[in-house]
C-alpha cells in the first residue's frame, strides 16, 4: 500500500509531465470535467443539411445549447422515426457501420458554449429492393434521444424538403456528435 503512495519510496522514478507543467495540466483536466453534461431541456434540435450517393442519405442534424452555461455531450444520439400519424417506424438505430465514411468515427466528448451547436447524421438507404419494392414508410416525425439520457426532443419533418426520410431496409446509421 506505501508503495502507491509514494513510488519514489519504492524505486520508482517521478516521471514530469512532457509538455507544460503538472499544475496547468491538471487546471485544464478539471476545466474539461467540471463541465456538466447538457440537459434535453436546453437543447434545441435542427435539420441542417445532407448528402446523397448511390441509394444512400445522410441527414445532418445538430443539437444547439440555449443555456447561459457551458455543457458537454459524448456519444451517439438515439432516434426514432415516426409516420404522419405518430405511428412508430420500426427502424433499428445502429452506432456507426453506415454507408458514409463519419458513420465510421469514435465519439468524443464535445464541450457547447452558450449558443454553440453539435453536429450528427443520420444515414440510410433509399433502396426500395429491400422493401419488395415497395415506397419505403415515410417519416413525418423525428424523436432524438442525446446521447446519456432518456428525454426525446421532437423534430416535424413534414415541409423540411429534400431528404425525404423514407428508411429502406430496416436500418439507421447515426454518427457519434462533433462540434461544429
Amino acid at each position: 500500500m506505501s508503495c502507491l503512495l509514494g513510488l519514489a519510496a519504492c524505486g520508482g522514478a517521478a516521471r514530469q509531465p512532457a509538455t507544460g507543467s503538472a499544475r496547468s495540466q491538471a487546471a485544464a483536466h478539471l476545466a474539461t470535467t467540471t463541465v456538466a453534461r447538457c440537459q434535453p431541456a436546453a437543447l434545441a434540435i435542427a435539420q441542417v443539411g445532407s448528402q446523397g450517393a448511390t441509394g444512400h442519405i445522410e441527414a445532418m442534424l445538430q443539437l444547439r445549447n440555449t443555456a447561459a452555461t457551458p455543457c458537454a455531450l459524448y456519444g451517439y444520439p438515439g432516434a426514432l422515426m415516426l409516420d404522419a400519424h405518430r405511428s412508430p417506424l420500426h427502424r433499428q438505430v445502429l452506432r456507426g457501420g453506415g454507408f458514409f465514411p463519419d458513420t465510421r468515427l469514435a465519439p468524443r466528448r464535445v464541450v457547447l458554449g452558450p449558443g454553440r451547436a453539435a453536429r450528427f447524421g443520420l444515414s440510410f438507404s433509399t433502396s426500395s429492393e429491400s422493401e419488395g419494392h415497395h415506397d419505403c414508410p415515410v417519416a413525418a416525425w423525428l424523436l432524438l434521444t442525446p446521447p446519456n439520457d432518456y428525454t426525446q426532443l421532437s423534430l416535424a419533418l413534414a415541409g423540411t424538403g429534400w431528404p425525404r426520410f423514407a428508411p429502406c431496409g430496416g436500418q439507421i446509421f447515426a454518427t457519434p456528435l462533433f462540434a461544429v
